[in-house]
């Protein structure tokens, strides 16, 4: 084979390897809302499209199991679970489909073929590191569980006697409808708060939480679910689609309600810090009020006690899969008056190798450490998760909180 031929071929099999990857990272985040449930599918057969002549037998293997999986969980769950459908069942069309007609379908050469099976495997991948990261869809994904928050949320409103609530949709990048929920107190306040939660908070857990804890905040308080939680449609793709939807509501609530930024606190717990401080940065015009709640100094940190991989790979991984959120790099421009709460017993923000209070990764913000405030307590179910004002320090909470509004 001359060198021109060869040279021919590898840019053949560049350019549809890149086409595949191209194809991966465009359809799941610009398809519109309605259709992101049809991602999967579509890529699943992309992928057997380019790859089912080359395989051969190997595939028609992996069709079958494919088709099995997907025959047993539909008689074991049934079409209940949405993260399901989208990802084993609706795609399933396809696998019998390439399994019956494969002589119809265009043969590329073999390494072609391996090159759009490692971008599908790095897109699978991806997804699976996005679950692991934030699991609030899939632990909420179906209509059982559902419609049990909705039931609980519903008595819980009906039995609120100091606040009102309101609830609306809001359009968010991509096509998708976020799911919003406003408390308003009867006593009229200028106080207002979103608040954006951890990996598996929802807005019915969250407000049924916070909103009755007045001897720490009294205030107006906004909550959403993310796309592909609760009412929300759509999915999360990439850890920048939490800061598209948060910035939809707020500046929705800003909109609606005639907010003055200064009055409007971003709370973030845990991921949702991230999430908070990303957002302030997108808009520091604003100058927001920030309380990290218990939150990383970036998300690649975080995963670093969990994974299987060396601290660096950790990095890598979460860079190159859902996209790392720089918590410290965001901070570093703000001047709006902040609080960022810690505890050096954090089992999931381990204080040591990702809590944004660490002394080598807050120095790199410029703060003032009077931003800061440590929870000490261990006396409660969890220093992560416990929500603030079970703490003892939370008088002392109540009063930084309260500042912040100045």
């Amino acid at each position: 084979m001359s060198l021109s031929r060869i040279l021919c071929h590898v840019s053949g099999t560049f350019i549809v390897t890149a086409a595949a990857f191209v194809v991966h990272v465009c359809i799941p985040r610009f398809t519109p809302g309605l259709l992101k449930t049809l991602c999967p599918t579509l890529l699943w057969g992309f992928t057997c499209v380019c790859t089912r002549s080359a395989f051969g037998k190997g595939l028609t293997v992996v069709l079958f199991i494919h088709v099995v999986v997907a025959v047993l969980l539909l008689l074991g769950i049934g079409t209940s679970n949405r993260v399901v459908n989208r990802v084993m069942l609706l795609p399933v069309v396809v696998s019998v489909l390439a399994a019956l007609y494969d002589n119809r379908l265009p043969k590329l050469s073999i390494d072609r073929a391996v090159g759009v099976t490692l971008i599908y495997l790095w897109s699978a991948f991806s997804a699976l590191v996005l679950l692991a990261v934030f699991p609030a869809s899939i632990l909420g994904g179906g209509r059982d569980q559902q419609r049990e928050h909705e039931e609980r949320f519903s008595n819980f409103v009906n039995a609120a006697t100091e606040y009102k609530m309101e609830r609306f949709s809001v359009s968010s990048r991509g096509g998708v409808t976020l799911d919003v929920v406003v408390f308003l107190q009867n006593n009229a306040t200028d106080r207002w708060i979103a608040y954006f939660g951890g990996n598996a908070e929802t807005l019915e857990s969250s407000s049924e939480e916070l909103v009755p804890a007045v001897d720490l905040v009294r205030a107006n308080w906004i909550f959403h679910n993310p796309r592909g939680v609760g009412r929300s449609n759509g999915y999360v793709c990439w850890t920048n689609d939490l800061v598209d939807d948060a910035e939809a509501v707020v500046m929705e609530a800003m909109r609606r309600y005639a907010l003055r930024p200064e009055k409007l606190l971003l709370w973030g717990h845990s991921i949702g810090g991230g999430v908070a401080a990303l957002l302030a940065h997108r808009r520091p015009e604003k100058a927001f009020p920030i309380l990290l709640d218990r939150t990383f100094s970036r998300l690649s940190d975080a995963a670093i006690p969990f994974s299987p991989f060396r601290p660096v790979g950790t990095k890598r991984m979460i860079w190159g899969t859902v996209g790392d959120m720089e918590v410290v790099e965001s901070l570093r421009v703000l001047s709006s008056n902040m609080l960022i709460v810690y505890h050096r017993k954090d089992e999931i923000i381990r204080y040591n190798i990702s809590s944004i209070a660490r002394p080598e990764e807050f120095a790199k913000t410029g703060l003032n450490e009077s931003v800061l405030l440590e929870l000490r307590s261990t006396y409660v179910a969890s220093p992560h998760s416990t929500p603030l004002h079970y703490f003892p320090e939370a008088e002392l909470i109540h009063q930084r909180i309260n500042a912040l509004y100045a």
